[in-house]
This record gives structure tokens, sequence and C-alpha cells, in this order.
């Protein structure tokens, strides 16, 4: 018996489920996404998800008209459900992507909003978070949305 036949058993025998693996190829390929070490392009994933999409849709119209065989058209479709987690996972790292501070920063003016003051307790002094920050000899696009700061004395500090 060839491996494709024994597939092909195989999804006869779930043929009423096939429908609850979507998720599960759709969720492989944001795994996928999150195991590479390096952010590929995202035109390369819209692309796959793209040719991948055409490429079930064409065998899935092959397959009604010809009768092209089901295998090839359950993979493609796997493919394109592989390729659209990844895409999916990719947009939405680039939709909440924030800037980080990648080395440290000696002295520098700051300008800021106090969001939030958290009193340290024991160990004297406070933590203080501000947002709509203005750092010195930093782009905008390279500033962190918020930042946290120890301070000793914070006396006169007040959220606003």
């Amino acid at each position: 018996m060839k491996i494709s036949e024994n597939i092909i058993e195989e999804f006869a025998k779930q043929k009423n489920n096939l429908f609850l693996w979507l998720p599960v190829f759709f969720a492989t390929g944001i795994a996928l996404y999150f195991t590479i070490r390096f952010e590929p392009p995202i035109l390369i994933a819209f692309g796959a998800s793209l040719l991948s999409g055409l490429l079930f849709y064409i065998s899935w119209r092959l397959q009604e008209k010809s009768g092209l065989n089901k295998i090839v058209m359950m993979l493609s479709a796997l493919l394109f459900l592989i390729c659209a987690g990844f895409l999916t996972a990719q947009i939405k790292t680039h939709l909440s992507y924030t800037p980080m501070l990648t080395k440290k920063i000696k002295t520098v003016g700051l300008e800021g909003t106090i969001d939030m003051i958290e009193p340290l307790g024991s160990k004297g002094g406070s933590r203080i978070v501000f947002k709509d920050l203005t750092i010195e000899r930093l782009t905008p696009e390279k500033t962190p949305k918020k930042i946290r700061l120890k301070v000793r004395k914070d006396e006169g500090l007040e959220v606003g």
C-alpha cells in the first residue's frame, strides 16, 4: 500500500472531523513564525499565502471538474492554512511592535507624563512609569512608548 493511499484512507476515516483540523494547521503556521530566528520580509509571507491560496483554489476547481486526486487538494489547503497562520502572526507582531532601548543611555534629558507612581516600601523611593516621552538624542521612532525609572526621592511628584 502506498503512503498516499494510507493518507487518503485516514482522511476517509475522519471525513466528518476534517473541519476540526483547520485550527491545528493554522496554529502550526503561527508556531512556525515564532520558531524562526530572523524576521522575514512581510511580502514573502503575503506572497506565500497568496500563492498557496491560489494553488488551493485551482486544485479545488480541477478536482471538482476533472476528478483530480483529493490528496492534492487537501495538501494545498493545509499549505494555505499554514501560510495564513504564519502571515497572521507576522502582521500581529508588526502591529504590536514597540521600540525598546537596546543599550544603556547615560545622562539625557527626558520629558514625559507621569503615568504611575509605585512606592517601593522599605527600600525607599518609588518606581515611576512615564508615557508620552521625548528623550534627548533619540528619534521619535526609537523612543519607547513607556519607561520605568526608579528614584530615591519622589517628593512633589504627582501622576499626570
